[in-house]
């Protein structure tokens, strides 16, 4: 178990983020949520990012298997984690599939110490996801009790630049990324990202292996969770397989200033007029 702690220091202007780069149980929601509360237990934050899926793991062998392990809104597991963040004074992004009627959705969930909830499907489905779940259809944002505003992106959103343009437009100091990662490339995509966007980004993986023998399917996946900084810096990382919170104290206010050069703003210098006539 690996784990890096920051103090947090008495100021509006420094806030304590982390990632939980996780080895979830298959079908163990509340196995996985009572691990994360442990590591959650020894750190002191304002924001932590679990992996994509923290509740059930990644593969499922048909829908109605993911339908078995699918949370309804009203599900104790979002009890649990509104009752983690209030204690741990700390804002909580969950990775969960959430089911709504007789569709499920690839979500995370943003949960602010005071209780209040925001949901983001996964609007980019990878592979096998298209088969059984159902893709989002925004993008969404929600603010630290800081004012610093987050951005909440899924896995496979990594590879679309548009996700985190849109969010970046959107005033996201922030960018979260809950992920369980296959590919060996977003890694070092989320260096790009933050910087033609000037924003942080936190891409939260998972470590371990998940197989289905029937179906000869097998997935491992990357772990490499990291903190990249608005000028595409690595702040904190891991490796492969260490499982665990780690946390860095930023200034997100540093994510404000989107000028590349002296005469040059990463978002003000677009040409929306000249790129609408090729979509």
């Amino acid at each position: 178990m690996s784990i890096t702690q920051n103090n947090k220091q008495n100021s509006s202007d420094k806030t304590v983020i982390g990632y939980y780069q996780s080895k979830p149980v298959q079908f163990s929601a509340k196995h996985n949520i009572d691990d994360f509360h442990k590591q959650l237990n020894k750190v002191k934050a304002d924001l932590i990012v679990t992996p994509e899926l923290l509740t059930s793991g990644y593969l499922f062998e048909n829908k109605q298997q993911l339908l078995d392990n699918a949370l309804p809104e009203d599900s104790a597991i979002f009890d649990d984690i509104r009752i983690m963040a209030k204690q741990s004074n700390c804002s909580l992004i969950v990775g969960l599939p959430i089911k709504k009627q007789d569709k499920i959705y690839n979500s995370v969930v943003a949960v602010t110490p005071d209780g209040k909830q925001t949901i983001y499907n996964k609007v980019h489905l990878f592979d096998n996801e298209k088969k059984i779940f159902t893709p989002g259809d925004y993008f969404t944002t929600f603010n630290l009790p800081n004012g610093t505003t987050v951005g909440l992106l899924v896995c496979f959103d990594w590879i679309f630049p548009e996700s985190f343009r849109i969010l970046a437009l959107m005033k996201a100091d922030i960018i979260c990324l809950s992920a369980n990662l296959v590919l060996p490339y977003c890694q070092r995509a989320m260096i790009t990202r933050s910087i033609e966007n000037s924003t942080y980004i936190i891409a939260a993986n998972r470590v371990g292996t998940e197989t289905i023998p029937e179906q000869n399917l097998s997935l491992t996946f990357t772990g490499g969770s990291q903190i990249t900084d608005p000028r595409g810096n690595i702040l904190i990382n891991s490796d492969q397989i260490e499982t665990g919170i780690k946390t860095v104290q930023i200034d997100p206010k540093t994510a404000h200033n989107k000028m590349i050069t002296q005469n040059n703003h990463v978002l003000l210098d677009r040409r929306d007029e000249i790129y609408k006539n090729y979509l």
